[in-house]
């Protein structure tokens, strides 16, 4: 278990919803006369070496009473998964431009026969001079269904699990023309994924391929660093993301490296292209590139 005391975990929980209710504003009359950061819409395509192909959707809208709605969605198919996985996520919060902003929001996503994922979670971030500091608490119902075998004979259609995780991150833009953040995120389950490993051909008499797909997926924690270099007299930023996840099912490590060129080539228009690869250990290793169009108003 990484947390030893559950209490603690779910003591953050309350006090990030506190937080959140506390500081959405109450008073029409305190609302600024124009939002501090813009709306956003973002279109993102992305691709790997395995055939995983995803398309991804994204708004970022802002409110009156200096509020925002985030709604997201995207298709993943191809690669290892047999079937296409959705995902959705909704959130409501304040402007992020803010010294301090708060958002919560709920996320779905699912792959038909396979598996279905529900999380909620609150972000909080605060910004002091130049540094930044989140906390993100997060709680996962995740459902893995079994085959149509054990569904028939044993009468066992699904297998369900929580998850509580939270990740910590700071972010420092003091140097000239750099950004640096770190963040590091646990994630708790109530089930021992380590069976998984143990018992993997009775895992695959029990789950469907897309199952099993997902739950070796899950993490027990994951650490991601980035630089990003800001061009002087340019609208181009370059950055590194290096990242470091830690299998809960066999308990190896995951690394990845992503190169990230930003561009804001209009006030109202950008485009993000990232180019990257992963290392999974065993010969395992994955390339993959994504190009995000953004406007903005």
């Amino acid at each position: 278990m990484i947390f030893n005391d559950r209490q603690r975990l779910n003591t953050i929980y309350v006090v990030a919803g506190l937080i959140v209710c506390r500081c959405l504003p109450l008073h029409a009359e305190d609302a600024p006369s124009a939002p501090l950061f813009p709306s956003t819409l973002t279109l993102q395509l992305l691709g790997d070496n395995g055939g995983q192909r995803d398309l991804y959707l994204a708004l970022d809208l802002s409110l009156p009473r200096d509020l925002r709605l985030q709604l997201e969605g995207g298709v993943l198919r191809g690669g290892a998964n047999p079937d296409d996985t959705c995902s959705m996520r909704v959130g409501f919060g304040t402007d992020p431009a803010g010294d301090f902003s708060t958002t919560g929001y709920y996320f779905n996503r699912n792959q038909s026969g396979a598996f279905v994922i529900h999380g909620a979670g609150a972000e909080l971030v605060v910004y002091h001079r130049d540094w930044m500091l989140s906390l993100i608490p997060e709680f996962r119902t995740i459902t893995l269904y079994t085959t149509e075998l054990v569904h028939r004979r044993r009468a066992v259609e699904k297998v369900e699990l929580n998850s509580q995780g939270v990740e910590f991150g700071v972010a420092y833009f003091g140097l000239s023309d750099w950004g640096l953040s770190l963040y590091h995120r646990f994630d708790d389950y109530s089930e021992d994924l380590n069976r998984l490993a143990r018992y993997p051909r009775l895992a695959e008499l029990l789950f469907s391929q897309g199952a099993l797909n997902l739950a070796w997926g899950l993490d027990s924690s994951r650490t991601r660093f980035t630089a990003t270099r800001y061009l002087a007299s340019s609208p181009v930023a370059l950055g590194l993301s290096v990242s470091n996840s830690h299998s809960a099912v066999v308990g190896s490590d995951y690394l990845s490296a992503t190169l990230n060129l930003d561009w804001e080539f209009d006030p109202h228009w950008a485009l993000s292209t990232s180019l990257g690869s992963a290392d999974g250990g065993g010969g395992y290793r994955n390339a993959y590139l994504s190009m995000a169009l953004l406007y903005q108003w």
